[in-house]
């Protein structure tokens, strides 16, 4: 692995410059492990002079992080053929449960998933997920997360969720676009097999289209009250065993 802002202190900025030529890497590189719980001080971590391609080569994790990390106008592509290992992020669920993590203007192409582990809170914010061999955004194992106005397509397996509510039963999806995931179990969003930590996943004005799936899958396996859907334009809802078909077609 390739040790990488070890020793920055909380609250500084790592630049990484649109020079033409893509940063390559072939093993996971260890993120900051200087920020301990009680520090509110992000380290940031952003493209400068456009958006600049941070790529890996091999099956393996991008960049691991402990807590309160800022990611901003950045690109995290995988070029392996394969990609079990190969989630862009991975969170260290030793970091607790309070700190706050944000990805915002980032893009991610051809990942397993594009973020991993557990983490406290996350905001995902404007980004673009494409091109994954799995789901695109999630599951997560209890994380908090923040999910608003990304573009999430052309993946695998569905384009947000997963298992138990996506593992998120404390997440806001809003305003995000889930389409053309086209391969197996392509569905738009799904939330389902039981309820996770903390209740349903929220869903408000959500699109989904041209998936293999579903648009918006829901588990009944939990009440069906904790879930907080409103305004969300998909093909037709899934409730394990049913469906029935959304009057408001995408746009």
């Amino acid at each position: 692995a390739t040790r990488f802002m070890v020793d920055l202190k909380a609250g500084w900025t790592v630049s990484i410059e649109k020079t033409g030529t893509d940063y390559s890497h072939a093993a996971v590189i260890e993120g900051p492990n200087p920020v301990l719980p009680g520090n509110s001080d992000n380290i940031n971590l952003r493209g400068t002079g456009g958006r600049p391609n941070l790529v890996w080569t091999s099956n393996t994790v991008g960049i691991t992080f402990l807590s309160y990390i800022y990611i901003e106008n950045l690109a995290f592509l995988n070029t392996s053929a394969t990609k079990t290992l190969a989630s862009a992020l991975s969170f260290d669920a030793s970091c607790g449960a309070t700190q706050h993590n944000v990805i915002r203007d980032v893009l991610f192409d051809g990942w397993n998933n594009a973020v991993a582990g557990s983490c406290g809170h996350l905001t995902l914010y404007n980004s673009e997920i494409r091109n994954g061999a799995a789901t695109g955004f999630g599951p997560l194992a209890g994380m908090r997360a923040f999910v608003v106005a990304n573009y999430i397509h052309n993946n695998a397996g569905p384009g947000v969720g997963g298992a138990g509510g996506g593992g998120c039963g404390r997440c806001l999806y809003l305003y995000n676009v889930s389409a053309n995931n086209t391969t197996g179990t392509g569905h738009g969003f799904l939330f389902n097999t039981g309820a996770p930590a903390g209740g349903a996943p929220n869903s408000f004005h959500n699109t989904a289209y041209g998936n293999a799936g579903s648009g918006l899958i829901l588990g009944i396996s939990f009440s069906m009250k904790l879930y907080s859907l409103q305004g969300n334009h998909v093909s037709y809802v899934f409730l394990e065993g049913h469906f029935r078909i959304v009057t408001r077609t995408p746009r």
